[in-house]
């Protein structure tokens, strides 16, 4: 029965890392296509400006109009450059701070222009941590 509950054990694991991948590949998915739809969202307020534009010509009160539509339009591009963010974070990169290039989690330095890229100091064991204050205590 031993190599049977082995399998068994085996294909739980097998399962569960096969489920975080999926979940992982469908929350970059999810981003892509949030990404897609700012874009889109982004081109028509482009598009409203302009038209709204071409008729300020003719009419000089369009000015605070003119003005409501780029701030929409300033905020539509940070959100687009948030979901950005997240899709980097989903995907693990590292983005250099020197020339912006997206390079994988592991690298130390940028494929780009070869700048060191910061590196994540390893977070102690919560266990660890504790563990500490009670050795001293006991001296």
């Amino acid at each position: 029965m031993s190599f049977i509950d082995d399998t068994v054990v085996a294909a739980k694991e097998w399962f569960d890392v096969a489920s975080k991948k999926t979940s992982e590949a469908v929350g970059i998915q999810k981003l892509r296509i949030a990404i897609a739809k700012k874009r889109s969202e982004l081109s028509k307020e482009y598009e409203t400006l302009g038209r709204a534009y071409f008729e300020s010509v003719n009419n000089s009160d369009m000015d605070e109009v003119l003005a409501q539509m780029v701030e929409t339009i300033e905020l539509t591009k940070q959100d687009l450059a948030d979901l950005k963010a997240q899709l980097d974070a989903a995907k693990k990169l590292k983005v250099c701070s020197v020339c912006g290039q997206k390079n994988p989690a592991g690298a130390a330095f940028c494929n780009g222009c070869g700048a060191a890229l910061p590196t994540a100091a390893p977070q102690p064991e919560p266990a660890a941590q504790e563990a500490e204050p009670a050795a001293e205590t006991e001296e």
